[in-house]
């Protein structure tokens, strides 16, 4: 629910501020680059109702016109929602990494929302290094370094609904770095799972919280809307939080 990392403007990366406002002290900014590799070894040391702990990355501001808007999700931990009530208050053991990217349409792109995904099971208490590589044409997924999904500009990948769709990636955007989701409460998830008191307001009386420990974040990146040369290294700077 709260990481305490500050940004640049010395607010917190949890601070309830919009990604997308006008105002860069408003806008998560406690990094922002373009092209690179992000690295953040975490884990998810307990796992309660509504867990969706979070590490992500959002479109700065900085949207190409014609291309939409970009989001890359290191890491979306949802527990295991096959499960039940009983299974769950005996203490729910792992759950699904699910990494995905976006690209948000609308910036007069004519694109309507549409995303490429993987999911990997994930044990409570380990710690694992989720990474993100983005070039200007792919996106790569990684946990603990194995390469878990390539997604390439112009691929046909496949959507919640069974039909297929061209994945444009969103060329020349920076990206600022979150951590963090709020508890979630969507009335897609099974009740038992849910944050709120059986789909009406406020929290349940047994809720149980989640916790995130998140150990560094690493950024190995090229230069703000600098694309990367084929074979050329990516360490230019690095950010160790």
């Amino acid at each position: 629910m709260g990481a305490n990392i500050q940004t640049a403007t010395n607010l917190p990366w949890t601070a309830n501020n919009s990604p997308s406002n006008n105002d860069p002290n408003y806008r998560y900014v406690g990094f922002s680059s373009g092209y690179g590799r992000y690295e953040f070894k975490a884990r998810i040391k307990s796992i309660g109702h509504g867990a969706w702990p979070s590490l992500w990355m959002f479109w700065d501001n900085g949207r190409a016109n014609g291309q939409g808007g970009i989001e890359l999700d290191a890491l979306e931990f949802l527990a295991d929602l096959r499960g039940t009530q009983s299974d769950f208050a005996k203490n729910a053991t792992y759950g699904l990494a699910h990494q995905t990217a976006h690209n948000w349409g609308g910036n007069g792109s004519g694109l309507n929302h549409h995303s490429a995904h993987v999911g990997t099971p994930l044990s409570k208490g380990e710690w694992y290094t989720f990474t993100v590589e983005r070039e200007s044409d792919v996106v790569r997924f990684y946990i603990n370094n194995c390469l878990r999904k390539v997604i390439r500009n112009g691929d046909q990948v496949r959507q919640d609904d069974g039909s297929f769709i061209t994945f444009y990636v969103p060329k020349d955007q920076n990206i600022s770095l979150l951590i963090g989701n709020p508890v979630s409460s969507a009335s897609w998830l099974p009740a038992w799972y849910r944050a709120d008191a059986n789909g009406g307001p406020g929290p349940r009386s047994d809720f149980k919280p989640t916790e995130l420990e998140v150990d560094y974040i690493r950024v190995y990146g090229v230069k703000k809307n600098q694309v990367p040369s084929a074979g050329s290294p990516l360490l230019l700077q690095v950010l160790i939080l």
